[in-house]
Parts: C-alpha cells; structure tokens; sequence
C-alpha cells in the first residue's frame, strides 16, 4: 500500500495537533536560548581617584532579536540608540596575587537606556542616561583582576525591571529577550584615555550571554 505524501512535515503536524503556540504567537514570544550571546557594548569605567568611586557607561553595538542599525547614521558613541549606566560603586583591592592585582567591586546596578535622538558623549556620562530607561539589572558577585595592561572580570547580571520599547520599527522588551538575566564577560585595559572632571577613564568592551532556566528546560522537555 502507497502512503500519500501531503508535504506537511511531522514536527508540524505534531504542532498543529497539540494546539500549540501559532507561527505568529512563537515570533512574538521571542527569548534569547541559553547560552547565546544576547549583546555587545563599548564602554567606559570611570574612576574618580579622590574618592575611589567608579561609574560605567556605554553603548550597545547589537543586541539579540533587534534587526537593523543601532545607530543614528555612522556607528559611534555619539550616534548609539541604545546606551548604559551604573550607579555609582566601588572597588575593595584585596592582596595581590603574585603579579595580578585583584580587587571586588560593590553592589551596583545597571541601568539600559534608549534614546531615538541620540547625542552621546564620553566626556559627558550624563548622555548616557538621557533617553528612555527600559530595562534595569543588579550585578551578582563579581571579582575584577588584571593582568599586564589587561582587565578582566565576568559576573551575572539579574533583570530587575523592563519595559517596552520600539526600535527600527520591531517592539522591544528585554524582559522577553533575557528574562533570567546575562552574564557579563568583560575586557578592558588598565590604562587610561583621560575622562571627564577629575575622573580616569578606562575603556573595555562586553560580551552578555543568556541565562537559562533549567526548571524551565526541565518542564518542556
């Protein structure tokens, strides 16, 4: 006996038998798998030395589930839609361990803006901060160390609150896109390039990769 081929594939046949999510409810329900990268960014940690208090701000390069620029013309600080900033924290330098020095920053939380005009400047972190604030996290444990002229330091970040937002015509919520939160890897160079006011700046740049829920996993599988 022939089987007569109907041209819809089993994996959706069995989803359209179970009454699962529509092709358009599954678009709209987009989150970031584990363990992708969800963004990059282009930062700054500036360090007032009277003080010992350290802010970061910076730009976001892409971000996962965004298609299109995420720049207002020419790629630059000046001209990013999607921008960051930290409260201010600090840093406790522990013993050095043989030649790398090694130190823990404070509590702090960061705080991810979008702004559609955008006019970003490092000699001025408050631009940083001066759009929509549309998502904000707390950084978990977290140890800073270096070696040579090279920083390093990876950490988790905890979504605290997230809004939506529309950009390049796509609405955005990171509360969809990272729901369990990032973890951080950043480079970085302990030399600076001169900030604003009395403060150092020390530029790096990051990778985030999605946290998964093994709950979750656990239950869909």
């Amino acid at each position: 006996m022939k089987i007569k081929h109907t041209g819809v594939c089993l994996p959706v046949l069995l989803i359209l038998l179970s009454g699962s999510l529509s092709f358009g409810q599954m678009r709209e329900r987009h989150e970031t798998s584990a363990s992708r990268v969800v963004w990059h960014f282009v930062a700054r940690s500036l360090v007032n030395p009277s003080n010992g208090t350290s802010q970061v701000v910076g730009y976001f390069t892409d971000l996962d589930g965004v298609s299109g620029s995420l720049f207002y013309g020419a790629p630059s600080e000046s001209t990013a839609f999607l921008t960051l900033r930290t409260d201010l924290f600090t840093l406790k330098p522990l013993p050095i361990n043989g030649n790398i020095p090694v130190s823990v920053p404070g509590p702090d939380t960061l705080h991810l803006y979008f702004n559609p005009t955008p006019s970003n400047s490092w000699n001025d972190p408050d631009t940083f901060s001066s759009g929509q604030e549309i998502a904000r996290f707390n950084r978990a444990a977290n140890l800073f160390f270096s070696v040579g002229t090279t920083s390093f330091d990876i950490f988790s970040l905890d979504l605290l609150f997230s809004q939506d937002f529309t950009i390049n015509g796509q609405e955005v919520n990171l509360g969809k896109i990272v729901p369990h939160g990032v973890t951080n890897n950043n480079t970085g160079s302990t030399i600076s390039v001169g900030g604003p006011g009395n403060t150092l700046a020390f530029p790096f740049v990051a990778t985030g990769i999605a946290i998964g829920n093994d709950a979750k996993s656990a239950d869909e599988n």
